[in-house]
């Protein structure tokens, strides 16, 4: 009896033995913590390429090529004139001035299509600087752009702190501002009232949403088609989510 239990045991050590998986095929690997990081970096990094391609391209005035803020998707993500000066806009086009306004318009996003290296630049800083408390709940996540939407949560500020600068500068030297100016004394003589508002920050908070965007859909394409994960880091981690 003793040796028919052994000879049973063996059978089954055997027979689980031989169901083992060595492909890795159908194995979930575990993953670390760093590898997880890691390939959320490769992600972010990509993700901005993408979003920064689409909205900021090499010939900004080229506008038959359908990318850049004004013309990218039928213009969805062109910034426009501020809703909270809406007052403003229609006394200015009751003083025969909306060409100019127009024009700003124009402008604008013209100098938002140029700063695609400081957009990567920022991104880079703070994607470098960023800590996870949960990554095995982001990666784990239902929602397509979890990790894009945890990044702007929190480097929002830092990312918008680190551009205000250079996109005052490129708003400027372009005589957007010298624009901006000439339409605030328009208003102001026909209403004695002063216009209280940043107009670069306006700038670069209505490109990164837009930036954002972009970089929520690139995620979105790692999370369901491998072929977009093109890291190895990408491959592994979101292969085994």
């Amino acid at each position: 009896m003793k040796k028919l239990q052994i000879l049973c045991v063996v059978a089954l050590a055997f027979l689980f033995a031989s169901c083992e998986d060595t492909s890795g095929k159908y194995a979930k690997k575990l993953l670390t913590k760093t590898q997880i990081e890691l390939a959320f970096s490769d992600c972010l990094e990509l993700s901005t390429e993408y979003a920064v391609g689409n909205l900021c391209p090499a010939n900004s005035f080229d506008q038959s090529l359908g990318y850049g803020f004004s013309t990218y998707k039928d213009g969805k993500y062109r910034i426009e004139w501020p809703t909270e000066l809406s007052d403003m806009a229609l006394v200015l086009i009751e003083l025969g001035k909306g060409d100019l306004l127009d024009s700003l318009e124009v402008h604008v996003n013209r100098v938002a299509e140029t700063c695609g290296d400081d957009i990567v630049s920022a991104c880079g800083a703070a994607r470098n600087s960023i800590s996870y408390a949960n990554p095995q709940a982001l990666l784990s996540s239902s929602s397509s752009d979890a990790l894009t939407e945890y990044f702007e949560t929190n480097m929002k500020s830092e990312i918008a702190e680190s551009l205000l600068s250079p996109v005052r500068v490129k708003l400027t030297s372009a005589y957007v501002m010298a624009e901006w100016d000439q339409l605030v004394g328009y208003y102001y003589d026909a209403t004695q009232q002063h216009v209280y508002f940043n107009l670069p920050q306006y700038v670069t908070n209505e490109m990164m949403e837009g930036i954002y965007s972009e970089m929520a859909e690139y995620e979105g394409l790692v999370r369901g088609f491998e072929e977009y994960r093109l890291t190895d880091d990408l491959y592994v981690v979101f292969g085994n989510r």
